[in-house]
């Protein structure tokens, strides 16, 4: 009796430890995971040349590292977008901004951002679509 109760509390204790070990990895990783939103866009002409500026910020726990930006707009038309903000890590609760150019008011535009956690574990994609306004 005393062998048995030996066993269970053994297995017990390993199925105990098991489940504080992953709990502890999981929240090591939700500790510096990114996450993005979007903040802002600001459409500005300069003669015939148009432009919007797109703000994201970081409200996650973690810096996202190398963000690279795509931006898609009427009927699939890839536009350029270009970072205006310094280095390579969107900090935690600091807009991060691109330019886009060539947009026309109305004009619905798809954005997505790829970026890594500090530690490069894990890739992400952040999506939105927004409309420009004037």
């Amino acid at each position: 009796m005393l062998a048995c109760a030996t066993v269970a509390l053994a297995t017990l204790t390993y199925y105990l430890q098991k489940t504080t070990t992953e709990v502890g990895k999981a929240a090591e990783r939700l500790s510096i995971q990114p996450f993005l939103t979007f903040f802002s866009s600001a459409f500005s002409r300069s003669g015939n040349e148009t432009n919007v500026r797109v703000a994201l910020k970081n409200i996650g726990k973690g810096g996202a590292k190398n963000p690279a930006m795509s931006a898609v707009g009427l009927h699939g038309r890839t536009l350029e977008a270009t970072q205006r903000s310094q280095g390579n890590v969107m900090e935690v609760n600091v807009p991060f901004y691109w330019d886009i150019p060539g947009v026309a008011i109305d004009e619905d535009i798809e954005i997505s951002v790829v970026f890594a956690d500090m530690k490069e574990n894990r890739q992400d994609v952040f999506r939105y679509e927004f409309r420009v306004r004037g």
